[in-house]
């Protein structure tokens, strides 16, 4: 015998949720609950997001464009460099199949 207790109801915004209807026949057990439980969750999920909505804003941020004299001198030189060491091995190799 299954017995289902009134403790079990549970009130919320004067709503009531009802025990589920339990059936044991031929040894299965059936158990047949209300939705009214998922709709109150609906609910609340719903009221929830619509009171906790995070809203979202970008403030743009002023970037310097300019490069500094140094900074310039700086890839100036690095590309030099480049150029260079890209020439002596290009020669390198020339020279060493030679």
């Amino acid at each position: 015998m299954i017995v289902v207790k009134d403790a079990n109801i549970k009130r919320s915004k004067n709503k009531v949720l009802q025990p589920p209807k339990v059936q044991l026949v031929n040894n299965k057990l059936m158990v047949d609950c209300e939705v009214e439980a998922q709709q109150m969750f609906l609910e609340w999920k719903e009221k929830f997001i619509k009171e906790h909505r995070v809203i979202e804003t970008k403030i743009p941020i002023a970037v310097p464009l300019e490069l500094s004299t140094w900074q310039q001198t700086q890839i100036w030189l690095g590309r030099t460099l480049l150029l260079l060491m890209t020439l002596g091995s290009v020669g390198y190799g020339l020279r060493s199949r030679v």
